[in-house]
């Protein structure tokens, strides 16, 4: 038979000292009073019950002072070479944020590593009679972050860009032609820096390495079919999650972890370096319009890789890039209103929010289509209010966590070329799984 709790010996003089200031100062109940003896003296372990206080306090002859509206509050700071821990005990430090903010961490350089709350409740006395209050105890560890910074990332993007390569000031125009004929090309959810292997998951090998291949493969292969077509103009659209990652701790804007391979300046160096030559590319046989949305993976990483396109290409006559940063965007190629979004926002309403946003270009056009990722499938829809929604493949292979839950589907990317007249005259396809 285990031993009574409330038997365990008080042979701290310490603790026993902590006991009687907490009763006579601080007036603790007696589950409060266990809790933080626990806390303080035995890891958190419930060797004080709330008996044992009770019967220590009657043998002692301590009173409980009355307590004041809105209890106590204790905080307790300790910083280390391995970061800093935090802990309080009361009723007015709610929550893991207001005891970061009240310590003071800069959540820029420190991460939560453990975090640990708890509650209980107190029954204040006064002269107006009782009222219980709610208390936390509260215990945090944090760590400095490891790996590069959104400064390195961003600066491993600028490396990118301009690797290899000059600033083009004044640059001739490419010819143009008179077709009325634009290509838009699709570069959705690519994942650049995603980590899978084929042993793992039975669906192919991914990394750094493999996705810029795909990228620059899908692209070429796209835009030569486009070039047959004696093009006037080709866009190119880049719907979120080109970069697998958006912090330095590999996880996505929101914070959800992930696997991943390499680290932040080669992932956004290298997958910069693919985009500005696809850029390129396009530029040698058509002018080229760029539109870049962030996605659910890397809204941060993207809006820089927009504002360092609009910097590399501002004196190149041959390419305009989009400048805003809105999460649905819309173009026009005459009469083709286009609508472009991540995919994991307003899913429900794209249609109505397109006659919203760009009322104007929706009474001049007569197609109006939706271009989506996110879901890494290849669907269309015809909505009610006429509207096409182009669901777009992916590029990645699904790593360990999608194959295991099952969300599987054939990679590929898109380009379809629009008439200024108002309508869709070619599709095309690229499939990496398949040798073309």
């Amino acid at each position: 038979m285990p031993a009574r709790r409330d038997l365990c010996a008080w042979d701290n003089d310490v603790e026993l000292m902590e006991l009687r200031r907490v009763t006579e100062q601080l007036g603790m109940s007696k589950e409060r009073a266990a809790n933080y003896l626990n806390e303080k003296f035995h890891k958190g372990q419930p060797i004080r019950s709330e008996g044992a206080v009770s019967m220590m306090r009657t043998r002692k002859g301590w009173k409980v002072a009355p307590q004041k509206k809105g209890g106590e509050q204790e905080v307790e700071r300790t910083e280390s070479d391995d970061g800093i821990t935090l802990k309080s005990s009361g009723s007015r430090i709610k929550t893991v944020d207001e005891l970061l903010q009240h310590g003071g961490v800069d959540l820029t350089k420190y991460e939560v590593a453990k975090q640990t709350v708890k509650t209980w409740d107190t029954t204040l006395r006064g002269d107006n009679g009782t009222e219980t209050i709610q208390n936390f105890a509260i215990h945090v560890e944090v760590k400095p972050k490891s790996g590069a910074s959104i400064t390195d990332a961003v600066q491993a993007i600028i490396a990118g860009a301009f690797a290899e390569r000059k600033l083009l000031p004044k640059a001739k125009l490419a010819k143009v032609g008179t077709s009325g004929l634009m290509q838009a090309l699709v570069i959705a959810d690519p994942h650049v820096a995603k980590h899978a292997w084929n042993a793992e998951t039975g669906h192919g090998d991914y990394d750094i390495k493999l996705a810029t291949t795909a990228l620059r493969d899908a692209s070429a292969y796209l835009m030569e079919r486009g070039n047959r077509e004696r093009l006037e103009a080709r866009h190119i659209y880049v719907l979120g999650d080109y970069f697998h990652y958006d912090t330095p701790s590999g996880t996505t804007t929101k914070g959800t972890p992930l696997e991943r391979d390499g680290r932040v300046p080669k992932m956004t160096e290298e997958g910069a370096k693919a985009l500005f030559d696809i850029i390129a590319a396009s530029t040698d046989e058509c002018p080229t319009h760029v539109v870049v949305i962030g996605g659910n993976h890397d809204e941060i990483l993207c809006h820089s890789l927009q504002m360092i396109l609009q910097s590399h290409f501002r004196y190149d006559t041959r390419v305009t890039i989009d400048g805003t940063h809105t999460v649905r965007k819309y173009q026009s190629w005459g009469k083709c209103l286009i609508g472009l979004t991540h995919g994991d926002k307003a899913k429900k309403f794209l249609p109505s929010l397109m006659a919203r946003e760009a009322s104007d270009r929706w009474s001049q056009s007569t197609l109006r289509e939706w271009h989506r990722g996110h879901l890494h499938y290849r669907k269309d829809v015809d909505t009610l209010e006429g509207v096409l929604i182009r669901q777009h493949p992916a590029l990645c292979p699904p790593d360990a966590w999608h194959a295991g839950e099952g969300f599987i589907s054939p990679r590929g990317m898109d380009a379809i070329i629009y008439h200024k007249a108002g309508a869709v005259v070619a599709t095309h396809s690229y499939t990496p799984d398949v040798i073309l």
